[in-house]
């Protein structure tokens, strides 16, 4: 009953936005109602995984954030950097003071923005949270996410290394399982960014039509929380769909392991600050760089080469 109920509320989810799309569509025009969502240069966007909510007890808006990325599209809308925080990373956190930067959202989502921001020196647009039943149930409103597992994983379920489908329940055990990976949540927040950039590489490869779009869209709507309207949503879907697959990088910050009085937190290092400060600058890794400028054509017939003795 409860996965009938979920999938009737996509439906009506996807006819609500079917409907917005016609009559914004017939006001101002398809094109303008799908630009990006942002009239700034560039956008930035707070992706956060929960560890409450359905099936736990909590709630998903106020638990602990175990998935803490940011992705930033450049001011060209062509390019976006995942860019993703060990959930231990030792920060300052506004309410709590020094802290785990998983426990921003414990006070909400806008508190996450505002740790997010402090730490990097960005300007977060928007933030979108999603707890294990809404990850499970996105997974499987794509009919699962094909990825290239980098690894055998045996903690939570037995998922072998390799290219392959994965359904919405082994989906959050690749997401969840640090045990038995080697770099312990260094590398479970590597493999958050590696999910996120094969999403988007599926749905762009897939190439998705309107009603297509609207799914997705509808089942965001209906399976996460965020400061996005249903129109936010489509704009946003829209520009992702635009970026090429080859386009988006990802990067796990890097840290070192170390204590906070008991707790074992994540220290950034001067590499991680260096990631973040040309993320900010830049809007993006690996600016290319400036083609070389060639020299001057000269007037002067050039010397004939010697004769051969």
């Amino acid at each position: 009953m409860t996965t009938i109920l979920r999938r009737l509320g996509v439906v009506t989810a996807s006819i609500a936005v079917t409907l917005t799309v016609a009559l914004v569509g017939v006001a101002v025009g398809v094109g303008t109602f799908l630009a990006p969502p942002t009239d700034s240069d560039g956008y930035v966007l707070l992706v956060l995984g929960s560890d409450e909510g359905p099936p736990r007890g909590g709630s998903a808006m106020t638990g602990r954030a175990d998935g803490f990325h940011l992705i930033v599209v450049s001011a060209d809308h062509q390019h976006a950097t995942i860019m993703s925080f060990p959930r231990d990373t030792w920060t300052s956190v506004p309410g709590l003071g020094n802290t785990k930067i998983n426990a921003a959202l414990t006070r909400g989502p806008e508190n996450a923005v505002a740790a997010a921001e402090r730490e990097t020196g960005l300007q977060v647009d928007d933030w979108i949270v999603t707890g294990f039943d809404g990850l499970i149930m996105l997974v499987g409103s794509l009919g699962g996410v094909q990825i290239d597992v980098e690894q055998r994983l045996t903690h939570m379920s037995r998922i072998e290394a390799g290219p392959q489908r994965l359904s919405g329940t082994t989906a959050l055990s690749y997401l969840r399982d640090r045990k038995s990976r080697p770099g312990g949540d260094l590398d479970r927040a590597e493999a958050h960014g590696r999910f996120l950039a094969a999403v988007h590489q599926q749905i762009v490869t897939e190439g998705p039509g309107l009603d297509r779009l609207f799914e997705h869209v509808a089942s965001l709507d209906s399976y996460t929380e965020s400061s996005l309207s249903t129109t936010e949503l489509l704009r946003l879907a829209a520009m992702a769909l635009r970026i090429p697959p080859q386009n988006v990088q990802r990067v796990r910050l890097d840290g070192r392991i170390g204590t906070a009085g008991s707790a074992s937190v994540v220290y950034l290092t001067d590499a991680a600050r260096d990631v973040i400060e040309e993320v900010r600058v830049n809007g993006m890794l690996g600016m290319l760089p400036e083609p070389a400028v060639p020299e001057p054509a000269t007037s002067e017939p050039a010397a004939p080469e010697p004769a051969a003795p």
